[in-house]
């Protein structure tokens, strides 16, 4: 593609969903917007949660352009190992510049070409370019892998200086609109996650907004995640009435995608736009109970079953990484993991990375567990209800099913079909991605999108 080109990743939106909220909230003139560009559904071969049918699997999948059996990451945090091209590298060994904002298990890599990159909060490792986006990080980064052991101090420190960045980078304007739906959420549901998620994309939005006229970038990519977690948390009826938390998501999200249109331009101009989502939710509210745990301080946790470690790195929902300096401490460590126990079941998964002295784990329960269950290792006995917080009967489960909504005529061919997730980017440019076909790509997909280019 010679032109510039956007691609908005909302991830794991579910489209039944929002067509049934854009049919009853007709005001919502973006959602409409969606609901009436062309589709191209999408899939995985991934089919099991936990492991591979995770959004953070298959957006590299989308990125790199291959299946998780190429690339081989499997956990958030873990895109440091990885060894394949992401789409913005691509380019810029072709001298095609880029702004990635927000893209999930993502790095700059070698993308000098790169104008911005700002990698998501949960991307412990990862730093964004230039270093000054950090600051847009810092709290959401903070809360994302503290929301469950916060420093109230820590908190209001990081939003002040959030605000500060915000005005700067945003706007007064801006800041007052997102203030407005700040105050409007809290009034209605309370200082709940979804929330503060919600108007913090508005106002990442924005500085987007400028970052993009600034950069005057070929390839633009920004990354939303509120959706799946309102899905994921609150998706509890299939009746509109009963999703008051789902609709508030979504309005925020009508009100980013007004604040797009109305400083870039993607929908009333008609530029070259997709919207997809790698995965998607389908609602598990009439389903057997599934329980999302998570250790309130996992390094409290450890020290006091006197596990040696370096550092943990906790992660979004149930799992995370510990990192030990030495090789006899992992390998005490990793012993001892895999022994912890609450009623007589292991309480973790866990996956060792010698090489790296590394060790990710995730809780491998969901079922309802007492709280006045204790947590064993050898001669150790803690209350369960001490360290472990339930947080949320899950709603939405993944989906390997997907699709791309966009307004680009070269794909026409394939409304209304069928493709892999990670061939969405060889759809945009095959030049780049031809030698995914040797690598598990499909070789009919790239002579049919070729045949059809004009």
């Amino acid at each position: 593609m010679d032109e510039s080109f956007t691609c908005i990743g909302l991830n794991e939106f579910n489209l039944d969903l929002l067509n049934f909220i854009a049919a009853d909230k007709p005001k919502l003139v973006y959602l409409n917007k969606l609901c009436q560009m062309q589709l191209v559904n999408t899939y995985t071969h991934d089919v099991s949660e936990t492991e591979l049918l995770e959004p953070w699997v298959q957006w590299v999948g989308v990125q790199t352009g291959l299946p998780s059996s190429v690339h081989h990451v499997k956990y958030l945090g873990d895109v440091s190992n990885l060894t394949d091209l992401q789409v913005w590298e691509r380019l810029s060994k072709v001298g095609r510049s880029s702004l990635v904002w927000g893209a999930m298990n993502a790095t700059r890599g070698s993308a000098e070409n790169c104008k911005v990159f700002v990698p998501d909060p949960w991307a412990f490792d990862v730093l964004a370019h230039p270093g000054s986006n950090n600051e847009i990080l810092e709290l959401p980064r903070y809360l994302a892998k503290h929301y469950s052991s916060l420093s109230k101090t820590r908190v209001l420190g990081l939003f002040i200086k959030f605000l500060a960045r915000s005005l700067f980078s945003a706007g007064a304007s801006v800041l007052m609109r997102a203030i407005k739906l700040l105050t409007l959420g809290m009034i209605k549901f309370g200082p709940k996650h979804f929330v503060f998620i919600s108007v913090f994309e508005f106002i990442s939005t924005a500085i987007f907004c400028r970052a993009f006229k600034n950069a005057k970038a070929d390839f633009n990519f920004y990354f939303l995640n509120s959706i799946a977690h309102v899905q994921h948390h609150y998706w509890r009826s299939t009746k509109i009435e009963d999703l008051g938390e789902i609709e508030f998501a979504y309005e925020v999200l009508d009100q980013s995608l007004s604040l797009i249109d109305q400083e870039l331009g993607l929908f009333f101009d008609n530029k070259p736009l997709i919207i997809c989502n790698a995965l998607t939710q389908s609602n598990s509210s009439l389903m057997e109970d599934w329980y999302l745990y998570r250790v309130r301080n996992m390094s409290d946790f450890l020290a006091e079953l006197s596990i040696p470690f370096s550092r943990v790195e906790t992660l979004m929902s149930y799992d995370g990484h510990i990192f030990c300096d030495t090789v006899d401490e992992f390998d005490k460590c990793l012993v001892a993991m895999k022994n912890i126990e609450v009623d007589g079941a292991r309480m973790f998964v866990v996956d060792p990375d010698p090489a790296h002295r590394k060790l990710f784990f995730r809780i491998s329960f969901n079922g309802d567990i007492d709280g006045a269950s204790f947590i064993t290792l050898a001669h150790e006995r803690l209350p369960f209800g001490d360290h472990v917080e339930k947080i949320v009967r899950r709603t939405g489960r993944h989906d390997p099913r997907g699709c791309i909504l966009h307004n680009l005529g070269f794909i026409s061919h394939l409304d209304g079909k069928e493709i892999m997730n990670h061939e969405i980017f060889g759809l945009i440019y095959p030049e780049i991605f031809c030698e995914n076909q040797s690598k598990g790509q499909s070789r009919n997909t790239f002579d049919n999108i070729t045949s059809h280019r004009v």
